[in-house]
């Protein structure tokens, strides 16, 4: 029985495999969350009325908070690119000066409401026509009025221009509350042919070396990651759509809450408590064997349950198929946690739904949380993750037959085919080997546009399956447990899992092909 002399991550085999893309993607996502979350938050505030933005001045103070909130953690993925040496020297430094100083300006006169604001004046001829139209001709002519106005006087208030109007006899009559009406719309089509918290580009990211099969080699000795060979435009086009890619990071932050901070403990707890505890109870643990079980983990997310098992003295793998996934946990498992140094973020700084307290909003974690005495080991942990799908890590020869555990967390349900997953979970146990699963039946891992969906079974047809697929049941039942959750929320989802425990008959091969 081989095992790991460091804790080191195999991200050389995921490259090999599916080539750049997904680091491309990932790391495009990192760079771009600051800048796009920077512009939602100005689209909210652009939208405010002045009547409302004067009745509640604390709901500017409140994105203003939550812009700071974005900074932190854009400064956050930034140091994590660069120590994980994936930037050209100086550009997360470069790039988290330029983030300071566009929240600097944004607690300024960007944050003052958008009729008082000091609009781009760069509208450009097509968009003035865009913005007048649909008007009522006198409301369109008091808009162009204005925009002549902020034109020919860049920097003037919505009082001064109002003064300026009445001086001309076709407004004399005017009221304050038309021009700032005005004034506002003037703003916001400014915006949206310039945003201004849109960040410079920094230079491109730079691989270490290119020599990738040397360096995957070394990683394993070393602990660091290889190098692949490639440039990336930090702020340029992906092919992975802006939107989703955005929505995908900040799940990456609520992920980061729950594995690895104090706060995520009792959501570790009502998952990871209940497997480990099968495990030691049917199976035992390095210190109580010989050698050390070798345990399984496919869709070990940031690598926490891993960690767990290795803490706990088995020889553990973790499979995990996303690089959003992948660099954060490289980073705070081989950079983090040795050196004993905590980073914060703000994973709930972006939506506003059912909090109860808008200072929620804003609060930081710290990562990685406290960690026990028997969570740092004096000697090397046995772990490792590899990046790639379970479906294909599984299918290798040198797995069959080669675990003595697999800890399915969250994760069953996520496959696109879950009676394939059970005979891949059966080929990868030796005889004796023991499953232990927890986890809701979402099913939202199958391409509901594919015609090769695998089947939706209820826990009592998937418990059968299990079965009849060459396990014998050894525990079944339910489990509360709560999944990326506020625990500050006015609404809180809590899944009832299925638990289960299942030991691999020996000597007899699966039913399903």
């Amino acid at each position: 029985r081989s095992s790991a002399r460091s804790v080191f991550f195999r991200l050389g085999d995921a490259i090999a495999a599916a080539g750049m893309e997904g680091l491309e993607a990932a790391s495009t996502s990192f760079l771009g969350y600051a800048r796009t979350q920077l512009g939602q938050l100005e689209r909210q505030r652009d939208a405010l009325s002045p009547e409302l933005s004067v009745l509640l001045p604390e709901l500017l103070e409140r994105l203003r908070a939550q812009a700071d909130a974005v900074v932190i953690n854009g400064r956050f993925f930034l140091g994590m690119l660069g120590a994980l040496r994936l930037l050209a020297e100086g550009v997360a430094e470069e790039a988290a000066d330029e983030l300071a100083r566009v929240c600097a300006q944004f607690a300024t006169e960007a944050w003052a409401p958008a009729a008082d604001r000091e609009p781009n004046m760069q509208v450009s001829e097509a968009n003035a026509g865009l913005m007048l139209g649909g008007m009522e001709d006198e409301e369109a002519a008091l808009v162009h009025s204005v925009l002549a106005a902020r034109l020919s006087q860049p920097g003037i208030s919505a009082k001064e221009v109002h003064e300026r109007l009445r001086a001309q006899p076709q407004w004399a009559h005017v009221c304050i509350a038309r021009v700032k009406r005005a004034c506002s719309k003037v703003a916001k089509a400014s915006a949206r042919q310039s945003i201004p918290c849109e960040l410079k580009s920094p230079p491109v990211l730079e691989a270490r070396v290119a020599d990738g099969g040397a360096r995957v080699a070394e990683a394993a000795i070393t602990g660091e990651p290889p190098g692949y060979g490639a440039t990336i435009s930090a702020f340029g086009s992906s092919s992975v759509d802006e939107a989703r890619s955005h929505d995908s990071v900040r799940a990456v932050l609520l992920q980061l809450r729950r594995e690895w901070s104090d706060e995520g403990e009792a959501e570790r707890d009502a998952c990871f408590t209940p497997m480990l505890d099968a495990l030691r109870h049917h199976l035992g643990t390095g210190a109580e064997q010989p050698w050390p079980p070798r345990v399984l983990v496919p869709g070990a997310g940031l690598g926490r349950l891993v960690y767990e098992l290795a803490s706990a003295g088995c020889d553990a793998l973790g499979i995990e198929s996303s690089h959003l996934m992948l660099l954060p946990a490289h980073f705070i498992l081989s950079k983090l946690v040795p050196s004993g140094v905590s980073v914060a973020v703000c994973p709930f700084a972006h939506d506003v739904a059912n909090v109860r307290y808008a200072a929620n909003l804003c609060r930081a974690v710290q990562l990685p949380g406290a960690l026990t005495e028997a969570m740092l080991p004096k000697e090397p942990l046995r772990m490792k993750m590899v990046a790639g799908l379970f479906e294909d890590v599984a299918a290798h020869d040198h797995h069959r037959c080669a675990w003595d555990a697999l800890l399915s967390c969250f994760f069953l349900d996520a496959c696109a085919d879950v009676a394939r997953a059970c005979t891949l979970v059966h080929a990868v146990l030796r005889d004796g080997g023991l499953w232990v699963n927890l986890g809701p039946l979402l099913y939202h891992g199958q391409d509901p546009t594919s015609d090769a969906k695998g089947p939706q079974l209820a826990a009592d047809e998937l418990l059968l399956l299990v079965q009849r697929s060459g396990f014998e049941l050894l525990h079944e039942g339910d489990r509360e447990c709560q999944y990326g959750q506020d625990p500050l929320s006015m609404c809180r989802f809590t899944y009832r899992t299925l638990f289960f425990v299942a030991r691999k008959r020996a000597a007899m091969a699966p039913r399903l092909a």
